[in-house]
């Protein structure tokens, strides 16, 4: 980031600013939303804190369950569910990834590696060149 900024010439900022701008930007619908009440702005930021940071109550691993059953049925990653969390939003978005052909897959991955390896030989020299 150092080096980007200051080869273009530009001024840095420094990373807490950074990450403090990226954090008012999550949680300013919260605090500015219409008619707040203190009441109401401690209990949306607590349950937008707890849909961030909570773990479901038992793990997808040691959790029992009937024969029948899989991972994807016992999640609770609904907007309608109240204890969904963040953790089994993003575990059922994934395991929903299983479902696609493997030939799409193995395209995807290729397609990223590509990617990664684009990013990988043009970012040097564009933060030496100059």
């Amino acid at each position: 980031y150092y080096l980007l900024a200051e080869s273009y010439g530009f001024d840095k900022l420094p990373m807490l600013v950074v990450m403090s701008s990226c954090g008012l930007w999550l949680v300013a619908p919260i605090l500015f939303c219409p008619q707040p009440t203190v009441k109401t702005i401690i209990k949306d930021l607590n349950e937008f804190w707890q849909f961030c940071i909570a773990y479901p109550d038992v793990s997808s691993r040691t959790m029992q369950r009937e024969k029948n059953k899989n991972t994807e049925d016992v999640l609770k990653a609904s907007i309608k569910n109240p204890r969904a969390t963040l953790y089994e939003v993003w575990l059922q978005r994934e395991l929903k990834k299983k479902n696609t052909p493997v030939s799409q897959r193995l395209v995807v991955l290729i397609a990223s590696l590509i990617k990664l390896c684009i990013v990988v030989s043009v970012l040097p020299t564009t933060m030496i060149d100059k």
